[in-house]
């Protein structure tokens, strides 16, 4: 599978970790803050999130993009300002149970929107949080899925 699909299942990882991490308290910050590894059976090799105060910026072998994430109103809009191809853009993962630590299981769905300026219908992305390793699974619309891994180094 294409570096794309790792991109944007990382890019829904970023999103799900940014918003575990900051939506319900200022302290959670330092939660998502730093570097994280994230990887997807479906996808060759692994992406790198490096994460700051509404910033990140992701690695995927030979490409390096760039991007903005905003929490607002429960929900976390990622914005993908650079890429060196066309595809993925962000997304919107609405309905975030707050929570007091960045832990355990929710259902929230996901709004991935393209480059092209197209957007997705919403589909359902599982996060699992444990310590400093973050699992999603995305469930597209037509039910074929992607599971990503993201670790804190």
């Amino acid at each position: 599978m294409n570096k794309t699909v790792l991109v944007g299942a990382t890019v829904g990882a970023c999103g799900a970790v940014l918003l575990a991490s900051c939506a319900a308290s200022a302290t959670m910050a330092g939660y998502m803050k730093g570097r994280w590894e994230c990887t997807s059976p479906s996808s060759e090799g692994s992406a790198t999130v490096d994460v700051g105060d509404g910033t990140f910026t992701i690695t995927a072998g030979d490409q390096t993009g760039s991007g903005t994430w905003d929490s607002a109103f429960g929900d976390l809009t990622v914005k993908v300002t650079h890429w060196p191809s066309p595809g993925i853009a962000g997304g919107v993962l609405a309905s975030f149970p707050a929570k007091d630590a960045p832990q355990g299981t929710f259902t929230s769905p996901w709004t991935p929107s393209f480059s092209d300026g197209e957007s997705a219908a919403a589909a359902p992305l599982a996060v699992s949080i444990d310590g400093n390793k973050v699992r999603l699974v995305y469930t597209a619309t037509d039910g074929t899925q992607t599971t990503t891994t993201c670790a804190k180094r």
